[in-house]
């Protein structure tokens, strides 16, 4: 692998399972007639992640991570291809073509993305310590996420780890909003300026505890 290769992240049991049911007007009842694809990532969760679904060259289905897993539902027997994709990654293998047949199940497996080191450099991240603004100790596993004033971003995420620090992507150039959310404390929303690509914003948010 090159050195362009970066990380490669793995999505495993990428399933397709029948849902729904349809009768038909003779006595012969060949089940199921739509399908939902589901699978999720390992070992990391990547946010910004989508698999998209193709009829021939026609996009028909666009599908989000959400917290490390994606469905989609109530697709008609044929055939379809997967992608999967995410900025700052080359699509390469992360493709498959799909036959799907009324009532089928089938297991595609691992798709693997793998990194573009120079994409993924130039993506603008935000990093920090959350702490109590009591006690300054920091906060662990508050969920933190980044969204642009416009609303036209995909939603970024990521945890404060057992430190209280946290790194997580942003959009560029434009305002972004920080949210960070724990058990036991007020919600705190920040408003930021536009990051350059490539660049990181290093913050400092402090959590209030909440009133009982």
């Amino acid at each position: 692998m090159s050195a362009r290769a970066g990380a490669v992240v793995c999505i495993g049991l990428l399933l397709i399972a029948a849902c729904g049911a349809e009768t038909p007007t003779d006595t012969t009842d060949v089940g199921p007639v739509t399908g939902t694809i589901e699978g999720f990532t390992a070992p990391i969760d990547i946010s910004l992640a989508e698999v998209v679904v193709f009829v021939g060259d026609r996009e028909v289905r666009r599908a989000e991570f959400r917290h490390g897993e994606f469905s989609v539902a109530d697709l008609p027997a044929g055939v379809y291809r997967l992608e999967v994709r995410a900025f700052g990654y080359q699509v390469n293998d992360a493709a498959r073509d799909v036959v799907l047949a009324p009532g089928q199940s089938l297991d595609l497996g691992r798709f693997v993305l793998v990194g573009d080191g120079d994409l993924m450099a130039d993506i603008p991240r935000v990093t920090g310590t959350l702490t109590d603004a009591v006690s300054a100790v920091p906060v662990a596993g508050a969920a933190v996420q980044v969204t642009c004033s416009a609303g036209i971003c995909s939603v970024q995420r990521s945890t404060t780890d057992a430190d209280g620090g946290f790194v997580v992507l942003a959009p560029a150039e434009q305002d972004i909003q920080v949210s960070f959310l724990a058990e036991g404390y007020d919600a705190l929303f920040l408003s930021l300026g536009p990051i350059s690509l490539g660049a990181m914003r290093d913050i400092a948010p402090e959590l209030q505890p909440a009133l009982r």
